[in-house]
């Protein structure tokens, strides 16, 4: 999907705080080479929660900042996420970031942990809200077991 050509979403303050949030951390915490995203989501509930990418020498071993995030918000509500934004330091200047789409490991998490979510996104001009759905046309689904151990409907567990 080019985010270019999806159509501009007015932001609640809600939205841009937590744009604002991510922004923090990465300006705070930022370090090429090994931390270079943030994330923000916020729970059903109101609750804002960040998360910061973790770069390891094997790249397996990476944890992604939208992972970092949801990992902490299912402490609290879990298969709540309402809105997740990620953004990412260029490293071009001190305080320059940007907005950045999910990975596609992550893209299938939120679904996982957040079927209603909106991912915040870029677009030119401004922003637009991505239900995590339309990001993944075929997610995968896990089949659900019945008591007996039959395999039922497919859905999430």
């Amino acid at each position: 999907m080019d985010s270019r050509e999806l159509p501009m979403t007015p932001l609640s303050r809600e939205d841009e705080a937590l744009i604002s949030a991510a922004n923090s951390l990465i300006l705070k915490r930022g370090e090429y080479g090994r931390h270079h995203i943030a994330c923000a989501l916020r729970t059903g509930k109101g609750q804002q929660v960040i998360g910061l990418h973790i770069s390891a020498n094997v790249g397996v071993g990476s944890i992604c900042a939208e992972g970092a995030a949801i990992a902490e918000a299912i402490k609290y509500e879990p298969n709540t996420i309402e809105r997740i934004v990620s953004v990412r330091h260029t490293f071009a200047t001190e305080h320059s970031t940007e907005i950045v789409q999910p990975c596609g490991r992550c893209r299938e998490v939120i679904l996982e942990y957040g079927p209603d979510a909106f991912v915040i996104m870029s677009t030119l001009g401004g922003y637009s809200l991505v239900e995590i759905a339309r990001l993944l046309p075929l997610p995968f689904y896990r089949l659900k077991r019945d008591k007996d151990g039959t395999i039922g409907s497919k859905g999430r567990i």
